[in-house]
C-alpha cells in the first residue's frame, strides 16, 4: 500500500461524564487529511464503564462513506467513558485500519488491573488491555509520548 503525504486519519475521544453514572457519553471521531484539512466527523454514544466501545467504533467506521479513504485510527488511550475499553486488536481486525492509542504519560498497568478487578467481567476487560500490546515510547521535541498500536 502506498501512503500519500495527506493521508486521512480519524481520531476518537469521548465527551465529559460523571464517574460512576450509567448514562451514555458522546464518542466523536474527527477525520483530518494531512493534519490540515477537516474532512468529517463521526458520532456515537457509549455507556460509562460499559463494554461496547470497540464495536461502536467498528460500526461507525465500517458504515461511513469516509471508510475507503481512511488509513489510520487514533485514540486517546484505550479507555473511553471511564473503563469502557477499546480492543485495539479487534478494531484493527474488523476495520482493516492501523490503530494507534496515544498516551501523554505511561499508563500504570498495575493500577489499571486493580481498578478492573471491581468488574464482574474482569477477564474480558483485562484481555482488551493485553490485546493493546506493548507500550512503546517516542520522543516528540523535548517530551516523550507513549503509544500502543496494531
Amino acid at each position: 500500500m502506498q501512503i500519500k503525504e495527506e493521508i486521512r486519519i480519524i481520531g476518537f475521544d469521548d465527551g465529559p461524564f460523571e464517574k460512576g453514572s450509567r448514562r451514555r457519553v458522546p464518542l466523536v471521531g474527527v477525520i483530518y487529511r494531512g493534519g490540515k484539512i477537516f474532512d468529517g466527523m463521526l458520532f456515537t454514544k457509549v455507556k460509562v464503564d460499559g463494554d461496547e466501545a470497540t464495536q461502536a467504533i467498528i460500526d461507525i467506521i465500517n458504515t461511513s462513506r469516509h471508510k475507503p479513504q481512511l488509513k489510520v485510527i487514533m485514540t486517546d488511550g484505550i479507555t473511553v467513558a471511564g473503563f469502557n475499553l477499546i480492543d485495539l486488536k479487534e478494531l484493527y481486525e474488523k476495520t482493516g485500519l492501523i490503530v494507534i492509542a496515544i498516551n501523554r504519560k505511561i499508563p500504570n498497568i498495575r493500577e489499571v488491573r486493580n481498578a478492573l478487578k471491581k468488574f464482574s467481567d474482569f477477564k474480558e476487560r483485562w484481555k482488551k488491555v493485553k490485546n493493546a500490546g506493548k507500550i512503546k515510547k517516542c520522543k516528540v521535541r523535548d517530551k516523550y509520548i507513549y503509544y500502543q498500536c496494531k
